[in-house]
């Protein structure tokens, strides 16, 4: 199975429209009109890519092509996660074809190798077909002798083969035991901490705290611009009255103490704007430091999590090539129990039996020559059947974790 990486061009149109959407620093209007130029050149490169990517791949492109066809700039997620989901797929595209090129080589050695070894195995047991004619057995005496090592190496191989089958068995159940308590670790160590997810929360409140505290500042800014606003309004007016010159002085005076009381609310109100326009630029840079904090702690507890998923699914990857090898090494021993003591056992038979029987012997002898020879193949075809079954098996765990 082989799968490619997302290309160079669609992963920088990508993050290129993540930065125009979380940039605070260009207006709305400009935002707009920008993400209108990049949404059709995203959406084509996107159903342009390659389809030999991994399945992971695909749904990612999905899910941004939705999302920049609906314009729903609130869910795009931001430039560092995208960076951090496409590094991902970088590195599970070099696991897999790492595995690919490792695994996948010495399961087919280990298949040529034993197909290669039953096969002369067979050519042997054909040879032996062809000697057998032309040997020549001498005494009966014999015939118990050989009746006695016949049953001796079939009692052997039943005990090989029941100690194999046990032996794989314990093997299976410790390597699995040895690979859960190592993925384990591997698991507990990736996943977030306690820690990690206090400092999320911590810096979470500092951010809200800050922006409560400017958007409470801002709103009294605005209405500390009204109140100077009317003040000068009222002072303007004021003035415009005194020009008058049929007022009287009891009038005169009047205005002139209202123009001195809007003077001093217009000056105290510029004395507060200058202090709030200094706590609002302070604040700005409170919310924008919390802000960044926060993001890099989101940052790292995605990352942590991410990881702690790609364990998961090596464990599981390991697990099912225990169990594929398991099966493998008891066929293994079939076909070494079937070439050694079997075919041992029977040629002891056919040597007993041939002390009283020369007349059975070819016939005899033939026989067993050819039920060692199936049993062989039989073991030949099991192994290869195995060694199918664990690419197969390799091919699925590797599909499974691609879509993780």
């Amino acid at each position: 199975m082989k799968v490619q990486q997302i290309s160079t061009e669609v992963s920088a149109a990508i993050n290129d429209i993540s930065e125009l959407v979380h940039d605070r620093s260009i207006s709305e209007s400009e935002k707009n009109q920008r993400l209108d130029l990049l949404k059709a050149s995203v959406i084509a490169k996107i159903d342009a890519e390659e389809n030999t990517i991994t399945f992971a791949g695909k749904v990612f492109l999905k899910e941004i092509k939705e999302i920049v066809a609906a314009e729903d700039w609130a869910v795009l997620p931001k430039p560092n996660a995208i960076k951090n989901t496409l590094s991902e797929m970088k590195t599970l595209v070099v696991i897999l074809s790492s595995l690919e090129q490792q695994l996948m080589p010495t399961m087919e050695a280990i298949q040529r190798l034993f197909i290669e070894a039953a096969l002369k195995q067979i050519q042997n047991l054909s040879d032996s077909e062809l000697s057998a004619v032309s040997k020549q057995w001498g005494a009966a005496t014999t015939q118990f002798q050989r009746s006695e090592e016949a049953a001796a190496l079939e009692r052997t191989s039943g005990i090989i083969t029941a100690a194999v089958g046990i032996g794989v068995a314990v093997m299976s159940l410790a390597a699995k035991a040895v690979v859960t308590a190592y993925s384990m670790n591997k698991f507990n160590a990736a996943k977030p901490d306690k820690e990690l997810s206090d400092r999320l929360t911590d810096t979470n409140k500092l951010q809200d705290d800050a922006q409560i505290k400017l958007s409470k500042s801002r709103q009294e800014l605005e209405s500390v611009d009204t109140k100077i606003a009317q003040a000068k309004d009222r002072i303007t007016h004021s003035k415009e009255k005194l020009q008058d010159k049929s007022l009287l002085a009891p009038g005169k005076k009047i205005l002139e103490e209202q123009i001195k009381h809007d003077e001093a609310d217009f000056k105290a109100a510029q004395v507060r704007r200058a202090e709030l326009d200094k706590s609002i630029t302070a604040q700005e840079k409170q919310y924008t430091e919390a802000s960044k904090i926060s993001d890099r702690v989101s940052e790292a507890i995605e990352g942590r999590t991410a990881k702690a998923s790609r364990e998961v699914q090596m464990f599981r990857a390991f697990l099912d090539m225990t169990d594929s090898l398991a099966s493998t090494f008891q066929n293994i021993s079939k076909i070494i129990t079937a070439t050694e003591f079997d075919y041992k056992a029977a040629q002891k038979k056919i040597e007993s039996e041939m002390a009283a029987f020369m007349v059975n012997f070819f016939q005899s002898n033939l026989q067993n020559v050819k039920n060692s020879a199936s049993q062989v193949s039989d073991g030949m075809n099991s192994v290869k059947s195995s060694c199918d079954a664990s690419l197969q098996i390799f091919d699925d765990s590797v599909k499974l974790a691609v879509r993780s």
